[in-house]
């Protein structure tokens, strides 16, 4: 399938940013589609569409930070998941053309300020957790690892991870919505 994306770009410098996207995240996308979907076939074309969606974007995206980059492929790949789940769900087919969305359509200024904000203020809650949760909730949330394997990797039960993830998110909910100021 590379080298069909590859076929699409011209310049050597695109090539290399797509085979970067490919070789870096082609596997997240396909789980984020999965956990959406939950059908392989569904989930390749999903992903597919994103990486077509990504070439015809290719010019205008920023790729050099790869936390980034990593956001804009699990969200661009989320957003038409969800689209075609919800399309099959509806019509009972599929129908790609129409789970397709263009992602800036859906922002603003004011949404990205607002947002900008809000993601300061979980940087700073999310700073504030014991280095223990910090740990679970980075493992969990922007490695996608469930709590089985977080458990195997930082040596306790699943349960445990269950708790520190629950207690991390009631902790980061106190901060954002004022209720404690340290």
């Amino acid at each position: 399938m590379l080298q069909f994306y590859l076929s699409i770009v011209k310049t050597e410098e695109d090539k290399e940013r797509i085979t970067n996207i490919y070789n870096n995240y082609y596997p997240l996308m396909m789980h984020v589609a999965m956990d959406v979907l939950h059908h392989r076939e569904n989930a390749e074309d999903v992903v597919q569409s994103t990486m077509l969606y990504l070439i015809s974007r290719l010019d205008t995206l920023d790729l050099t930070d790869e936390v980034k980059t990593r956001s804009l492929c699990c969200i661009a790949v989320k957003n038409r998941a969800i689209n075609l789940y919800r399309s099959i769900q509806n019509k009972g087919e599929v129908d790609f053309e129409e789970a397709e969305t263009d992602e800036t359509e859906f922002f603003s200024v004011e949404d990205a300020a607002v947002e900008k904000m809000m993601l300061d203020k979980m940087r700073q809650a999310f700073e504030i957790l014991p280095q223990q949760s910090r740990d679970v909730c980075i493992l969990k949330y922007t490695y996608g690892m469930n709590d089985t394997e977080i458990a195997y990797f930082v040596g306790v039960s699943p349960k445990a991870v269950g708790m520190r993830i629950v207690r991390a998110k009631n902790k980061i909910r106190k901060i954002m919505l004022g209720g404690m100021d340290e």
